[in-house]
């Protein structure tokens, strides 16, 4: 960090063969008050003689902009905030988050689904004809295609018996994968975040089988009814599948180097930045992008967001 006399030295130097640039950047550092925050910013790269000079080519534009337009921007661009450096963030970005356990709430719902669908036609309530009907409308339209649900459900029953709860888990696997990867196609989500979702949706589905049996298991030591055998296996996969695709999300946090959030990872992603960049990383990147995109609505909508969603993460207690 430098001082004031040194900054407007560097400042000097950098624009000694331009005299009315330098006397309007000095004059702007001396007495404007919109100075602070780009003294801050021109201090943390004071030694860094490539940036620095970039940053102060961004002042000599911002304070000509500002003169033809007093609406300009130029608070907005010129930020500088603190946050935990960067092996604190990653801690934080991986410890488990009850609130993102909650926003599987919709996967959990349908995994039941798929387990109590199972119960239904083990106790033969429920057949191959009526499920094929009832599946186009418990999908809600989630397909974009329709699928001979009478043909696939006549071939799992071939293959898992009366084991429906097996090919349910795999084919919502299948699904899950499918929209994961068209996520990525979409830009919505990483490559990276594509492979750790489909391993957490493969650890949920091992665990969830593991523990229908288990759960089958223990329902007989208590009774021997088939409805008891099958609510066990139920009860027991679903805590599972809960478990183990936590267990595992936490892993492959770590394994991949990833934060728990889709949404931190796509604002560190605009900003053209890993998630473990330094505090001044971030505001050189923010401010580059920032004169890139002023004048670009939509993209400058996206910039802002990015970086209020980075701010307000760090804004959380450790």
């Amino acid at each position: 960090m430098g001082s004031f006399p040194q900054i407007c030295e560097k400042v000097v130097m950098q624009l000694n063969d331009e005299p009315l640039k330098l006397t309007k950047v000095l004059f702007f550092l001396a007495v404007d008050q919109l100075r602070t925050n780009c003294i801050e910013v021109l201090s943390r790269n004071l030694n860094n003689d490539g940036e620095f000079r970039r940053l102060v080519n961004f002042l000599v534009e911002d304070i000509s902009e500002l003169e033809r337009n007093p609406e300009y921007k130029m608070a907005d661009i010129w930020v500088a905030f603190e946050q935990p450096i960067a092996n604190q963030r990653v801690r934080r970005g991986q410890q488990f988050d009850f609130q993102l356990l909650l926003a599987k709430k919709e996967r959990f719902e349908l995994i039941f689904a798929c387990l109590v669908i199972s119960i239904l036609m083990r106790l033969g309530i429920l057949n191959p004809e009526m499920l094929s009907k009832m599946l186009p409308t418990l999908l809600q339209g989630n397909l974009s295609f329709n699928l001979p649900f009478k043909d696939i459900i006549k071939m799992a029953q071939e293959l898992s018996g009366e084991r429906y709860e097996v090919t349910a888990g795999f084919g919502y696997f299948v699904y899950d994968t499918w929209q994961y990867k068209k996520r990525w196609h979409n830009s919505e989500i990483s490559g990276v975040r594509c492979i750790k979702k489909t391993v957490d949706s493969f650890a949920e589905l091992g665990a969830g089988v593991t523990g229908v049996y288990g759960g089958e298991f223990f329902g007989s030591a208590i009774a021997n009814a088939k409805i008891v055998h099958l609510a066990g296996g139920v009860s027991v996969g679903l805590a599972s599948t809960v478990l183990g695709g936590t267990l595992c999300d936490r892993f492959t946090q770590q394994i991949f180097n990833l934060p728990k959030d889709d949404s931190l990872e796509n604002a560190f992603r605009f900003l053209e930045l890993p998630w473990t960049a330094s505090d001044n990383e971030i505001n050189l990147s923010y401010i580059r992008l920032a004169h890139l995109y002023y004048r670009d609505a939509e993209n400058w909508r996206r910039l802002e967001t990015s970086f209020e969603r980075i701010k307000f993460y760090e804004s959380f207690p450790n």
